[in-house]
């Protein structure tokens, strides 16, 4: 359900249910699936972060050397750079909805290794957890 900004319901509201029923699945969470969800979650934002401040600037170096005259107009090169953070930010945002949403192939990649996971395997019969 919708509000009136178009953004689904219980996206901006903070309430404390949404919170403490967060933590706990964080708290519950295996490793192999807190890894998926979060550590490689801020790899991937970490690396386009990188990707969106380092590349311009090495653009603009590479293009307008130091002490001598541009290869391109400066002005191309903003455009190159604008085009470039356009396509990267859309392209990172899309990437990162495909991985992280919900039912997401993150979320498929922990279901099928938890699903594969047996009491047999792990050595623990008929533990009472």
């Amino acid at each position: 359900m919708r509000g009136l900004s178009g953004i689904p319901h219980g996206i901006l509201s903070m309430g404390r249910p949404d919170r403490v029923q967060r933590r706990r699945e964080m708290a519950e969470a295996t490793w192999y699936a807190w890894t998926l969800k979060d550590l490689i979650r801020y790899f991937y934002l970490l690396g386009l972060l990188a990707a969106v401040l380092l590349v311009p600037l090495q653009m603009a170096d590479s293009w307008i050397p130091y002490r001598g005259p541009p290869l391109l107009d400066p002005a191309v090169i903003g455009a190159f750079i604008v085009m470039f953070l356009v396509i990267s930010l859309y392209l990172g945002v899309q990437g990162y909805i495909f991985f992280w949403r919900q039912d997401g192939v993150m979320d498929r990649l922990i279901a099928r290794h938890e699903a594969r996971e047996t009491p047999a395997e792990t050595g623990a019969k008929d533990d009472p957890r």
